[in-house]
């Protein structure tokens, strides 16, 4: 098989089991990238607080 032909074997992770990608065609737009990525980082850091309040429940130690 030539190179040429690699890309036309492809085909999509779900098209297969689904018959078409369930995915949405296009990407919301974001209006304020500083604001969704504080806000992203918010939830990251809530996250990690939620971790380490769990851990020091179960008295386990986290290798910061």
């Amino acid at each position: 098989m030539s190179r040429d032909n690699i890309a036309a074997t492809r085909i999509p992770l779900f098209e297969g089991v689904f018959g078409g990608s369930n995915l949405p065609s296009d990407k919301p737009e974001i209006e304020n990238r500083k604001t969704e990525a504080k806000r992203v980082i918010k939830r990251i850091s809530g996250i990690i607080l939620e971790h380490r309040e769990a851990s020091l429940q179960l008295d386990v130690e986290l290798n910061w």
